[in-house]
């Protein structure tokens, strides 16, 4: 899996279902001398605030990308304070935001799994395990993983891509989410 491979799924399981979705670029080109910039933050070198602003039909959300490669644990630190603060600042608002999350270490289904979790839920579950340093993907002695804690985000993986099943808090916050319209229509004629 490659570092940024979990922006490409969440982008690709998002342009199936419709919705539109706008990648914050980290690099940029001059128009005159034809060099990258690069649009780094101050705290991570080649990286944006956030992956993606998405719509959801009429329905905003900012979404965060999360995954490493061959890992099955998440960092606290992988979100860093600026990211955490501008979702918070949004989702207090009353914008939705996401953090999408990929963990295992070989191929999927078995041995990877991902999760579309609604950052005010993330962050009230976080708060249970302040005394951790990361997220483990399955459970570790008295600690429960991803996949127990947020199982009720968890993504399916089906047909080369992740699908979010009708069973998701996602399809509880954005009910249309399997009815939006097609984002370009073809006319003939």
């Amino acid at each position: 899996m490659a570092i940024k491979q979990a922006e490409v799924e969440c982008r690709n399981m998002l342009s199936e279902l419709h919705v539109w979705i706008h990648k914050w670029a980290d690099v940029r080109m001059c128009p005159n001398c034809h060099k990258p910039i690069f649009q780094s933050r101050e705290d991570v070198s080649g990286e944006t605030i956030v992956d993606f602003l998405a719509f959801f039909g009429n329905v905003p959300a900012w979404i965060e990308c999360k995954g490493m490669p061959g890992h099955n644990t998440l960092p606290f630190s992988e979100i860093t304070e600026k990211q955490r603060n501008f979702l918070t600042s949004w989702t207090d608002r009353g914008v939705l935001a996401f953090l999408f999350v990929t963990l295992g270490t070989g191929r999927v289904p078995k041995d990877r799994q991902a999760w579309l979790i609604p950052w005010k839920i993330y962050l009230e579950t976080e708060k249970s395990y302040s005394l951790r340093k990361s997220w483990p993907w399955r459970p570790t002695g008295d600690f429960k993983g991803f996949n127990q804690l947020f199982w009720d985000c968890e993504l399916l993986w089906d047909a080369g891509g992740w699908h979010i099943p009708g069973s998701s808090l996602v399809v509880a916050m954005i009910p249309n989410i399997f009815n939006l319209p097609s984002l370009y229509e073809v006319k003939n004629g």
